[in-house]
């Protein structure tokens, strides 16, 4: 699989992180924003040995083998430290993997760095909603509609997913609205990871 390819895959991969294919290059910054890594300039420092292990990591993801793609992101992690795109992924499985500690623990210095992250800050504002600390989901919801207000996320981000409620093999999502310009909730069942039914009610 060719670079582009794989970059694709991985904007593709987590719908939570609104990196949706159309878009894909194409999020709004300020001038004075620094450069935001993207998946392609993740995919540009990998060598073909990792390429194919990421590839098996957006795979297993896919197929709910969330612990398997986490395990190579951590292990990527240890050749790029720091790397924003791979800490976003292993960010989002960690959370489905039920280990909010380690995702806060990869998200913090993403979203500390740069003020304009938009991504870090919304996997981080769920993971702080799933782990009950309402003080931390409240700022992040808050930090995502100002971001919003200045032009900050794409223009096609009106909504995304704040919290991920389990009950039993399946889940309940609660997306928080952005569009018009103030925050209201919908939620929407899931019956796997990766097929979502929405469902017409919500939330005040």
């Amino acid at each position: 699989m060719n670079s582009w390819a794989i970059a694709l895959r991985l904007s593709c991969a987590f719908p939570c992180l609104g990196l949706a294919a159309e878009s894909y290059g194409q999020t709004p910054v300020e001038t004075a924003t620094p450069h935001r890594e993207l998946p392609l300039d993740l995919v540009a420092k990998l060598n073909p040995g990792q390429k194919q292990v990421i590839d098996n990591a957006i795979q297993a993801y896919r197929e709910g083998r969330f612990a398997d793609a986490l395990s190579v992101y951590t292990q990527l992690l240890k050749d790029f430290p720091g790397d924003p795109v791979l800490a976003k992924f292993g960010a989002e499985d960690a959370i489905q993997s039920e280990n909010p500690a380690l995702a806060v623990a990869l998200l913090k210095p993403v979203a500390g760095a740069d003020p304009a992250e938009w991504q870090a800050a919304g996997i981080l504002t769920r993971v702080c909603a799933e782990s009950g600390d309402k003080t931390c989901r409240d700022a992040g919801m808050a930090r995502i509609l100002d971001l919003h207000s200045r032009s900050l996320t794409p223009p096609g981000l009106n909504q995304y997913v704040v919290e991920t409620v389990k009950t039993g093999t399946n889940s309940l999502e609660i997306n928080t609205s952005i569009s018009l310009g103030a925050i209201t909730r919908s939620m929407r069942w899931v019956e796997s990871p990766m097929r979502r039914v929405n469902l017409c009610c919500k939330l005040p």
